[in-house]
């Protein structure tokens, strides 16, 4: 039944169910649920909606036949792998993107989802590898474990979001619980508990946890809140970009590949930094250095050149969440000029090879064939996957509530003005009022 009232009138009243350690256990667990389906009722509702958008029309045709193209090069066992296209043993990870794209598309595990065989024995593959701790990994000494364990994580917080199918909210509890307890410093790097960070793992586990949020999942604020400051650091304010593990510094490059890609040619760290700070709740319109951050992804538009070294589809994929949230003339640049470089560039005709995308970008020697289509398709769909603006209408309820008990310490404070402020904002926090 909450399911007939406005979503933004329950969540307040919920969050605040969730967050009252006096409430019994099985009512918070009951809140907790019903934020999920709400949740899922308000960023995923797009991808139920019509199949065919006219304005974009190319890109929905491209995306689904990558999808058939995907369906066809799956493993027998559920996965996608890499190695069947001479690349590197990524599994985990491309299994976990190849699983996004269905469900971007609006297709999970169950039907009329004409590829419901092929998402239901891709989760079976994936919640086959995941570890007692709840860490989906390949095998011991993989160098990025993390990373692909925040992909895999996204992929099964999402399928929950959509079904609602409680049966696998244990899995996804460890997996999120694994998220959490792995951070070390600000953010997070490829192995747990890393006193360095990076941008790049960081925003996709901030992507992985906001999303489980978003379904009812707890998350230990500090994630965020220390995300949130690693990404500022690596902000340059003067010109917007984001570095990968200097502020302001070049993306990331695989170790040998550097003159191959320049690094003048992509803004990916800056995609991904705008991304990550939007998911958290912050307006690229308010803050001066995401604004900055805009233009230069604006003035370094998708173009298919190879023999340049300028097809980064990491770069198209976040560039894509983070401007098509943005919106206006920014987006409609970005987009029809990644439509030019994604759609005329799919391999023609049907599977083997037609519906993918050739592996000629900065990443492609890692993920192959079913990395880069994935990947493509993703891009292509953004679209459909979230509603513009969604993760600022409201912070995710765990934030309010860690800003609650702040609030709270604060307004017990000697100092007469730290107190009436935090009792004035405490007054105003969806966590306690």
């Amino acid at each position: 039944r909450t399911l007939q009232a406005p979503c933004g009138a329950l969540l307040e009243p919920l969050a605040r169910v969730v967050s009252d350690a006096g409430q019994p256990p099985d009512i918070r667990a009951a809140a907790a649920h019903a934020i999920g389906a709400i949740g899922a009722r308000r960023i995923y509702e797009a991808r139920f909606g019509p199949r065919v958008d006219p304005p974009m029309r190319a890109a929905r045709a491209a995306a689904e036949r990558a999808l058939r193209w995907l369906a066809a090069a799956q493993r027998e066992d559920g996965r996608w792998a890499c190695d069947g296209f001479d690349r590197d043993n990524h599994d985990v990870g491309v299994t976990g993107l190849a699983l996004l794209a269905f469900l971007a598309a609006g297709e999970t595990d169950r039907g009329p989802a004409p590829h419901a065989k092929q998402v239901r024995d891709g989760f079976a593959w994936l919640l086959s590898r995941q570890t007692p701790e709840g860490l989906f990994r390949e095998g011991a000494g993989h160098t990025h474990t993390l990373l692909e364990h925040a992909i895999a994580t996204h992929a099964l917080a999402e399928l929950i979001g959509m079904t609602g199918d409680d049966a696998l909210r244990e899995a996804a509890r460890r997996a999120v619980d694994h998220c959490v307890a792995t951070r070390g410093g600000q953010g997070w790097r490829y192995t747990p508990k890393s006193a360095e960070s990076d941008t790049n793992v960081t925003t996709f586990m901030v992507t992985a946890l906001r999303i489980a949020d978003e379904g009812g999942f707890a998350v230990d604020p500090a994630c965020y809140m220390g995300a949130a400051q690693w990404v500022r650091k690596m902000t340059d304010p003067t010109f917007g970009q984001v570095g990968y593990r200097l502020p302001g510094g070049a993306p990331s490059r695989p170790e040998g590949r550097e003159d191959r890609f320049p690094a003048e040619r992509s803004q990916s760290m800056t995609a991904a930094g705008l991304h990550c700070r939007i998911l958290m709740g912050e307006d690229p319109k308010g803050v001066e250095e995401m604004r900055k951050g805009v233009e230069l992804c604006v003035e370094t538009l998708p173009v298919w050149d190879p023999e340049a070294g300028a097809v980064d589809m990491y770069y198209w994929y976040y560039g894509a969440l983070a401007l098509f949230h943005v919106g206006g003339k920014h987006w409609t640049r970005w987009n029809d000029a990644m439509l030019g470089a994604i759609v005329k560039h799919q391999q023609p005709g049907e599977p083997p090879a037609g519906g993918s995308w050739a592996p000629v970008c900065v990443w492609g020697d890692s993920g192959g064939s079913v990395y880069s289509t994935a990947i493509c398709a993703l891009a292509l769909l953004t679209p459909w996957r979230y509603p513009r603006g969604w993760s600022l209408e409201t912070k995710p309820p765990t934030v309010w509530a860690a800003a609650s008990a702040a609030l709270s310490d604060a307004a017990g404070s000697p100092y007469g003005s730290l107190r009436d402020a935090a009792r004035q904002a405490l007054a105003r926090c969806p966590g306690r009022r």
